[in-house]
């Protein structure tokens, strides 16, 4: 199916490094799918088409890097040495290992935003934990800084083995005050790898004292409470 552009010269840097030439066609079509449905949530919350279709992009990671790993899985000489000798459980394991070691080294790399603890007037962790489908969500971290700022950390990981079903869920939050007032004006980051995706929301909260995240798309829902007053962590 015809892509657009951007997302066309996005698959070609991917399948680039795809030597199996048989499968190029369907990793096209999966990337791909993955990306417009990505799209489509965006320009639903109001995005212009052009941003909605980088911010898509951006969200699926680096294209030589899934390149390379799927190169790994899909290579024609690995693929018939798979079928014969039936060791396709060994290699897979070892292709595996190697995305959750770098998913972990990009765990331990800081993530929260360079600004003084001056700054911040409350700092909690959190532990509050949902699933969308087959993606599961935990919110692990709030700062609240004096300006009124804040800064939410969320994981979000596939349920699921297929390193290609990880779209980004951050932007289907909305976020409101404790009196019910939608937070319109919302920032956000991400980072990760095939299996998990760390991101981050950020909005003014209002002089709220606690912020609700709602997620409810396609019959698909989750409801959180972040407290941004009480025990702090030390």
């Amino acid at each position: 199916m015809p892509w657009r552009k951007e997302i066309e010269e996005y698959l070609d840097e991917i399948c680039s490094h795809v030597k199996y030439k048989r499968d190029r066609q369907a990793i096209r079509e999966e990337i791909g799918s993955h990306i417009n449905e990505r799209i489509w949530d965006l320009k639903h919350d109001g995005v212009s088409e052009e941003e909605a279709v980088a911010k898509a992009i951006e969200s699926m990671g680096d294209a030589d890097t899934i390149g390379i790993s799927l190169n790994k899985v899909h290579n024609p000489i690995l693929g018939w040495i798979f079928f014969i000798t039936n060791i396709a459980a060994k290699v897979s394991m070892g292709a595996l290992i190697f995305l959750f070691a770098a998913s972990l080294i990009s765990e331990l790399e800081p993530f929260e935003p360079e600004i003084s603890k001056d700054d911040i007037a409350y700092e909690a962790k959190l532990n509050l934990k949902g699933k969308i489908d087959d993606t599961a969500v935990k919110f692990k971290k709030v700062i609240l800084y004096k300006d009124g700022d804040v800064w939410i950390e969320l994981l979000q990981y596939s349920t699921t083995l297929s390193a290609l079903n990880n779209n980004s869920i951050l932007w289907g939050f909305e976020a409101y005050t404790d009196d019910g007032e939608m937070v319109e004006a919302r920032s956000g980051s991400e980072r990760g790898g095939m299996f998990y995706r760390r991101c981050a929301i950020s909005f003014n909260a209002k002089e709220s004292e606690k912020i609700v995240l709602d997620y409810d798309k396609y019959n698909r829902k989750m409801r959180v409470e972040i407290p941004l007053t009480g025990q702090e962590d030390e």
